[in-house]
């Protein structure tokens, strides 16, 4: 399912980013295992809304388990993703997602512009989506 640039102003961005990281390609991305529920959970909430329909977003989260993600087990990152949570504003499941790309040692792409700020200066690596596909 593509989405419109209305409904999802980086949609067509994050798609370039997995097109440019096949399945097979030397560049992983990462993500906690908790990006799946995170998906599935916007898709309902899309449906609810009234757009999908049901079955596009069954197909949708099917598409979703396809990406050449590694899913990475997020519990050893939550306590830290807490500590992050409390000391900069942001949510728990941001600060998990903070958390495995430092301990990955690997910068975080995010379309959140309030997390690419809230965390500006300090020492994590978050990136916004818009301006890693104008590099």
């Amino acid at each position: 399912m593509r989405h419109s640039e209305a409904e999802e102003p980086f949609a067509r961005t994050a798609d370039a980013l997995f097109e440019a990281h096949p399945g097979g390609s030397s560049r992983i991305l990462l993500a906690p295992a908790l990006l799946d529920a995170e998906c599935a959970n916007g898709l309902v909430k899309a449906v609810r809304r009234g757009r999908p329909a049901s079955v596009d977003a069954v197909e949708a989260m099917a598409r979703v388990l396809t990406l050449p993600i590694e899913r990475l087990v997020a519990s050893p990152s939550s306590l830290a993703g807490l500590r992050l949570a409390l000391r900069h504003g942001i949510s728990a499941h941001d600060g998990v997602y903070v958390a495995v790309a430092a301990q990955e040692k690997a910068p975080l792409i995010a379309a959140d512009r309030r997390l690419v700020w809230a965390l500006r200066d300090t020492r994590h690596d978050v990136r916004l989506l818009a301006d890693v596909a104008e590099a």
